[in-house]
């Protein structure tokens, strides 16, 4: 067996942003996003009618398609010894769940845009590495994952070079379609951000915060693999979601004299409900603990629910809010099997 490429730890250089100028203005998407504001934002119904259900992509395969792309991007950060920079794996599985609501993967295939979100993320969060690397890189995985012998890639060949026009073919696309709207900020990125200011506003001791971050911020990397989890929900929504479900997992209290955060920091009264926690962490928990095994999550870091508290800083109960029906939560079984190992 091949053993892995040989690889220099990448380096970090200034931003490096693609520009509308650089996109091939042939490369036209079947279609774009309209509203800056909730481009980003689904329902359910927009959700199971994305292009790749019209054109006859089941949903279970559509589903293990994204969740198989998480791990083989998860995989190929490991194999770059990028374990660190977990923002590029977030951003980049943010940019695929958000392209293939405009493109259908059956256009598309999830192996080929998976590199080119890859690429993307590692600009847009500025850290680079050469189009040559990732390929090299990317080859051996997908050997892997493709249940071959893996092989390494010579940049003097012709696959090699069709290989590198395929992916600055597919990252024009992608920006396309993207609408060119590539500033994310990581979900751990925020979670860190949000638990820092609970504590500075005595939501909880200052104590708790160190487990609390690091349980937080590793279930904020796992949602990616979620196939509709970032297209339902705001990113403020899912970091209040997870410090809350934190908070009940290590039995961390929050001040009972202090007006519950979901409400005093909740962008509007949808939002401001302890039952839209509720609802985000259920799914959050059913996700994780199905799929434990796959995204490497030890049985203890599980999140463990409770009963609501009451909302109001007076004790008494918050208004019922509606919250969104249930997402379905798993790709199908044959996931399991495909895992590949370790290397």
């Amino acid at each position: 067996m091949a053993t892995a490429p040989s690889h220099t730890q990448p380096q970090e250089a200034p931003p490096s942003r693609p520009t509308p100028g650089r996109v091939a203005a042939s490369a036209t998407p079947a279609a774009t996003p309209a509203a800056p504001t909730q481009r980003w934002l689904f329902n359910v119904q927009q959700i199971q009618n994305s292009p790749s259900m019209a054109d006859d992509v089941k949903q279970n395969d559509f589903f293990r398609d994204k969740f198989m792309a998480f791990c083989f991007m998860k995989k190929l950060l490991l194999q770059l010894k990028m374990q660190k920079q977990t923002h590029v794996l977030q951003q980049a599985v943010l940019f695929m769940h958000r392209f293939y609501m405009f493109q259908s993967i059956r256009t598309f295939p999830w192996q080929d845009m998976s590199i080119a979100c890859f690429f993307l993320a590692c600009k847009t969060g500025e850290f680079f590495i050469s189009s040559e690397t990732l390929l090299k890189f990317a080859y051996f995985v997908q050997a892997i994952f493709n249940k071959k012998p893996p092989t390494k890639l010579d940049p003097s060949t012709k696959t090699f070079w069709l290989l590198k026009e395929k992916l600055v073919a597919n990252e024009r696309i992608l920006l396309i379609t993207l609408g060119f709207d590539v500033s994310v900020t990581p979900l751990s990125s925020r979670v860190v951000k949000l638990a820092q200011d609970l504590v500075q506003q005595n939501h909880f001791d200052k104590a708790e915060l160190k487990p609390l971050l690091q349980l937080a911020a590793r279930w904020a990397v796992m949602t990616h693999a979620h196939s509709e989890l970032h297209l339902a929900f705001t990113q403020d929504d899912l970091a209040m979601g997870l410090i809350y479900g934190a908070a009940q997992t290590l039995n961390v209290k929050l001040n009972p004299e202090k007006q519950p955060f979901w409400v005093s920091r909740a962008a509007d009264s949808k939002s401001a409900s302890e039952s839209r926690m509720m609802h985000i962490m259920k799914i959050v928990a059913s996700f994780l603990s199905k799929f434990h095994q796959q995204l490497e999550c030890p049985p203890e870091q599980l999140p463990k629910l409770r009963s609501h508290r009451a909302s109001h800083a007076q004790g008494q109960p918050a208004p019922p809010q509606q919250t969104p029906p249930p997402l379905r939560q798993q790709p199908p079984q044959q996931q399991q099997q495909q895992q590949p190992q370790q290397q």
